[in-house]
């Protein structure tokens, strides 16, 4: 029992740490009226479509950026995400109860799945497997997935990793084939972890390749495993298929290049820590993208980590340089949005930070594994006092869209329309609209995703053109 308490400990420790503000008050959301609201709105959109409503009808055009098709590609999917939140509707559940609960179940599977893979695969003790656990799930890089719900879906990517590696010892072809699903079903719910993903597999490969004596390692582990590793990436682009295909359909121009959101010199030295607050810099320059910190004590306990690192160092730390360096406000970033394949939808660059972290908390757990059970406590009690933060994101409440909404008025005879706000990117104005559509069940020319088209609203009645409120 003693063993196990330390698992649960950290589990429930974490989850109050993450979602203080709403188990403390349950009518708050996570996030403000952009992002969370826009991922809630699609979670809604594939559950009508599921149970049949006329007006989802068609899984990739949802009636928003009328009479754009193909919309639902100009952003995240969430399926992943929307798996646990559909059975919560059915029992009818209203759909932002809906969305914390999903949330929640969400950063626990982060915590189980990172668990699973310490204990079977690395084999740390449970004490250790918790920490490093607890800080994959619960440090403050999660309180990003607060804004952008759908990164809080790693533990696909996990999953994914750890049946290949299942596959791998016990030369089971099924697990490579759920392994290649999980990641697939990673894809369907972020591409930007699933593009890190496997931007990160390949620069492995590279970073092995560079060495004669790793380049016989790697081409000796394809070797062995090729049928496995076919079934892994057959059973990818198979199931992939779908999406990649109306991935390919957005227009290219889509994402412009920028710095605005990239890895700065500051980014893993300053964080939202209530310890560190008194003393760390300045933020100026920063913003939620690129404040990637994890406390100053946690962030040196991970370079100590990495000199006493004994497996691989010279190719980890190489791992841990080429991302810092081709994710940040520098040239290098720009042939990574120019030429490798799909680069150009990774504009905010921080969010590496989701690859660095299981390495970061792997290091880590090798590093501690063999220590005193008193010091590792006494790290632990220092590194989980460092991830809670100084202020929450908990910015809106349930029935504030509703509230918003009702204020509008569209007139009967309006076959489409379109809330006018301060430009066409104002986010608030434009999820107001998408719900609204959805509640008179009419299509609206306004929208909101990774990608906002200009709308071609002259080709509306002016009547059916709205001035924001």
């Amino acid at each position: 029992m003693l063993k196990i308490f330390p698992v649960f400990l950290f589990l429930f420790v974490g989850l109050f740490i993450l979602f203080c503000p709403q188990l403390l008050d349950f009518s708050l959301l996570p996030g403000d009226l952009g992002d969370s609201r826009f991922v809630n709105y699609i979670f809604e959109h594939t559950y009508l479509f599921l149970t049949n409503d006329s007006f989802h009808n068609s899984f990739f055009n949802p009636p928003f950026f009328y009479p754009n098709l193909n919309v639902l590609s100009y952003s995240d999917i969430v399926l992943g995400l929307s798996l646990i939140y559909y059975p919560f509707r059915f029992f009818g559940i209203n759909p932002e109860t809906s969305l914390q609960i999903t949330v929640i179940i969400a950063s626990i599977l982060n915590y189980l799945s990172f668990f699973l893979v310490s204990k079977k695969i690395f084999k740390f003790s449970n004490l250790t497997s918790g920490l490093i656990s607890f800080l994959f799930a619960f440090s403050l890089s999660r309180h990003l997935s607060v804004w952008h719900i759908q990164l809080s879906s790693q533990f696909l990517s996990v999953f994914s990793f750890y049946f290949f590696v299942k596959g791998v010892k016990n030369k089971n072809k099924l697990d490579f084939l759920i392994s290649g699903a999980f990641l697939s079903l990673q894809f369907w719910t972020s591409y930007y972890l699933t593009w890190f993903f496997i931007f990160g597999v390949f620069l492995v490969c590279a970073i092995f390749l560079l060495n004669k004596n790793t380049y016989k390692i790697i081409l000796d582990f394809i070797k062995i495993n090729i049928s496995g590793i076919l079934i892994f990436s057959g059973s990818f682009l198979i199931l992939s298929s779908n999406l990649i295909y109306h991935y390919f359909l957005v227009p290219k121009h889509s994402f412009e290049y920028t710095w605005r959101w990239a890895i700065k010199p500051l980014s893993f030295f300053v964080s939202n820590s209530f310890l560190n607050s008194f003393f760390t810099p300045e933020t100026s320059g920063l913003n939620i993208e690129n404040t990637i910190g994890t406390g100053i004590f946690t962030t040196i306990l991970f370079v100590l980590a990495l000199i006493h690192n004994k497996k691989f160092k010279i190719q980890t730390n190489l791992f841990i340089i080429f991302l810092i360096f081709l994710f940040s406000s520098s040239p290098l970033s720009y042939p990574v949005y120019a030429f490798f394949i799909g680069g150009a939808a990774i504009r905010a660059m921080g969010r590496v930070i989701f690859i660095l972290l299981p390495v970061f908390c792997v290091v880590l757990g090798q590093f501690l594994d063999n220590k005193k059970v008193s010091t590792i406590l006494l790290i632990s009690i220092l590194i989980v006092a460092e991830q809670i933060p100084s202020s929450y994101d908990y910015l809106y409440k349930k029935g504030e869209t509703e509230e918003r909404i009702s204020k509008y008025s569209i007139p009967d005879d309006c076959s489409a329309f379109y809330i006018k706000g301060k430009n066409y990117l104002e986010v608030n104005s434009n999820i107001d609209a998408m719900f609204l559509s959805n509640k008179l069940k009419k299509p609206t020319m306004n929208g909101y995703s990774g990608y906002i088209p200009y709308p071609d609203y002259a080709k509306l009645p002016k009547n059916c053109i709205i001035e924001n409120k």
